[in-house]
């Protein structure tokens, strides 16, 4: 197991081969965050796309600008699921897909299991 640390999340490559993402209470992610997250998970993953779980039950705020270059990085992901029970992060998470229409799956979840079970859908 491989981790990292970024000044807003905790961000961890897992022996599944599933990249853990803990956003940190109150983070607000700026672009120079999302910058630092993916050069992390580029270093963690070996340069793989990589199947991602971000833990979004905590309250944090993002940026348009931030997510906006999210989208542009879409391509070093395979997929992402959001883990959540705040509706808030739920209904950001689908607005994020209409609007910024990342080029790989992002879809939120409540349960922990459904979400690593879509994502393990995606490994090859």
């Amino acid at each position: 197991m491989k981790e990292s640390r970024t000044t807003t999340a905790h961000l961890v490559m897992g022996d599944d081969g599933i990249l853990r993402i803990h956003i940190f209470e109150g983070a607000l992610i700026r672009l120079q965050d999302v910058h630092n997250h993916y050069e992390s998970a580029h270093r963690l993953t070996g340069n793989q796309k990589a199947l991602v779980l971000v833990y979004g039950n905590v309250n944090y705020r993002i940026t348009r600008e931030a997510q906006r270059y999210a989208a542009t990085q879409a391509h070093t992901r395979r997929a992402t699921a959001v883990l959540t029970s705040k509706r808030s992060v739920m209904f950001i998470t689908w607005l994020y897909r209409l609007f910024f229409r990342p080029a790989t799956p992002i879809r939120p979840f409540t349960s922990e299991e459904k979400a690593l079970a879509w994502l393990k859908s995606f490994q090859k």
